[in-house]
């Protein structure tokens, strides 16, 4: 027959176990919803990247040619939204505006705000 120590010691085993699984869930759960949050920040400050560099490689090719139209412009931002593979995998689109003194470079997020706006000024 068990002693009543043996079962007082039985009884505080149980809440404590429940304690100790309850605070492994919670763990876990907050766990996975950090490493889901870090995953889409991540995502998302790639395809950032990703859209300035378009603009960026475009200034570059523009820089070593002596003159350039709008045409040229617009022709080297889409061949370099293009190349990047961002239309694929974001929905980030290309934005091209001419202007009576140059053009106007975009690419535009998700929701329809700029990320990044360039004005240059070049021949018509």
């Amino acid at each position: 027959m068990k002693t009543e120590k043996q079962f007082h010691l039985r009884f505080y085993l149980m809440p404590e176990m429940i304690f100790a699984l309850g605070l492994l869930m919670i763990l876990t759960v907050c766990f996975f919803a950090t490493t889901n949050t870090i995953q889409r920040m991540d995502k998302s400050f790639t395809d950032e990247s990703c859209g300035l560099m378009v603009v960026d490689n475009t200034l570059e090719r523009l820089e070593h040619k002596k003159q350039y139209n709008v045409e040229d412009v617009k022709r080297i931002f889409l061949d370099e939204y293009e190349k990047s593979g961002i239309k694929d995998r974001t929905k980030m689109l290309a934005g091209f505006t001419p202007k009576p003194d140059g053009a106007m470079l975009a690419i535009i997020k998700n929701n329809g705000k700029p990320l990044i706006e360039v004005q240059i000024k070049c021949q018509q």
